[in-house]
């Protein structure tokens, strides 16, 4: 049985059920990725178009997710930030959708998670190239035995 803290899923069990459940789809999964003063929750590597997404994940405090996933703008194409729908429903989202980024819900069930789309994300225009290459040697340093299979 999955440790909970207040009778709530831990955010680090949450990216554990996000990422287990994704590997089973078209992408690549780092989890907790980490550049010196950076780290990431969640990177994906999207198989078919070879786009990485960012998954920053909060179970409250939605300023410092909506700073995270600005800051995810920088290292890929895609930001996406995933708070509970109680959170959600107490803010307002334009500050998302005005910077792009998409902000996934998720509601607590037993021992996993129902994901609800609130807002798409939009490409990053101010991706950088040297991030957007540690990622990708990221990605190639844990994979190479499937890539180059």
């Amino acid at each position: 049985m999955a440790k909970k803290t207040n009778g709530k899923l831990l955010e680090n069990q949450i990216n554990t059920i996000l990422s287990n459940r994704l590997k089973g789809y078209k992408y690549f999964v780092l989890n907790k990725v980490r550049f010196t003063a950076v780290e990431f929750d969640l990177i994906l590597l999207e198989l078919d178009t070879l786009q990485l997404i960012n998954i920053e994940i909060k179970r409250n405090k939605w300023r410092k997710l909506f700073a995270q996933g600005k800051r995810g703008k920088l290292y890929c194409h895609y930001s996406i930030v995933l708070m509970p729908v109680s959170v959600k429903n107490n803010i307002s989202l334009k500050p998302f959708e005005n910077e792009g980024i998409g902000v996934m819900c998720y509601k607590e069930k037993k021992n996993d998670i129902e994901l609800i789309f609130a807002l798409e994300p939009k490409r990053s225009e101010s991706i950088n190239r040297n991030f957007k290459k540690m990622l990708y040697r990221q990605v190639s340093s844990k994979f190479s035995t499937i890539i180059y299979a």
